[in-house]
Formats: C-alpha cells, sequence, structure tokens
C-alpha cells in the first residue's frame, strides 16, 4: 500500500472486480442499461454489504498480522540492544497500529450504518496493541525530560 494511500493494492482490486463481476453474472444482470427486477437489486445490494464488510475485516487481519511481526522483530531489536533498528520499527509499528486503528473505525462506522448498535465484541476478535515508545540510552523517566549525562 502506497504511503498515505486508503486503497487495496492493484491486485487485490482487481480480485475483488472479478468476484463482483462474477456474482453479477450469476444473479443475470449485465452492463446494458435495461432495468433488472427488484429481487436482483436486493441481491446485489447484499453481495456488495458483505464484500464490503469481507474487505474491511481483511485489511484489519493483514494490519494485525503485520503488527505481531513488526513486534517480534522490536523485541528482538531491544534485545540486542539495536537503537537505530529499534526506531525505525517503533516508527513502523506506530504507523501500522494508527492504520489498524482506523481500519476498525471504518468497520464501526460500516456496522452502525447497517443498524449494529453494539461493537464491543470487534474488540476482542481485533485487539489492538497498545503503541510503542522507542527505549533510549541514558534517558530516565523520572529525570524530567532530560538526558542522564
Amino acid at each position: 500500500m502506497r504511503k498515505g494511500s486508503r486503497s487495496p493494492p492493484s491486485s487485490l482490486r482487481s480480485a475483488f472486480r472479478r468476484n463482483w463481476l462474477s456474482d453479477r453474472a450469476a444473479v443475470g444482470l449485465t452492463d446494458d442499461c435495461s432495468a433488472p427486477p427488484l429481487e436482483n437489486i436486493e441481491y446485489e445490494t447484499a453481495v456488495d454489504i458483505s464484500g464490503s464488510l469481507a474487505r474491511a475485516v481483511v485489511y484489519i487481519q493483514s494490519e494485525l498480522y503485520k503488527l505481531r511481526q513488526l513486534l517480534r522483530r522490536l523485541e528482538s531489536a531491544r534485545a540486542a540492544s539495536d537503537g537505530s533498528e529499534e526506531a525505525t520499527l517503533v516508527a513502523n509499528f506506530n504507523a501500522s497500529r494508527d492504520e489498524a486503528t482506523w481500519r476498525l473505525g471504518q468497520l464501526r462506522i460500516q456496522r452502525a450504518a447497517l443498524g449494529v448498535e453494539c461493537h464491543k465484541e470487534l474488540d476482542v476478535l481485533y485487539p489492538i496493541p497498545q503503541s510503542q515508545r522507542a527505549t533510549l540510552p541514558g534517558y530516565s523517566s523520572t529525570s524530567s525530560g532530560r538526558w542522564d549525562h
């Protein structure tokens, strides 16, 4: 995913498009301007909604997977006392955490639009870890923000 972009990668978009087109063909919808029967429209709407919710879940799961991988690498860097790598990993972890939080918020919005009022299970199903801070050598949290020399 490009930095700052909220759209899925092109390979993912094309896969979703293929599925969407095959779903449309399955119920007899074509790209001509004829009006399909109401039950086909309702079916297509249900397919679009379920596809949208499924994509939101896939995005959240992929971000959570990325977070787990980054956390493992971060713990390894901390064990090896590699400060430069740790700072980079912390920045990447927090950026990925922000993306996962945003994606989870989007899923909540979609569910609320469908009339779902309780979202507590989302926090259980998709737990987002706390943000990380780089451990700086020579810095004490009790030193009121000053470097110890």
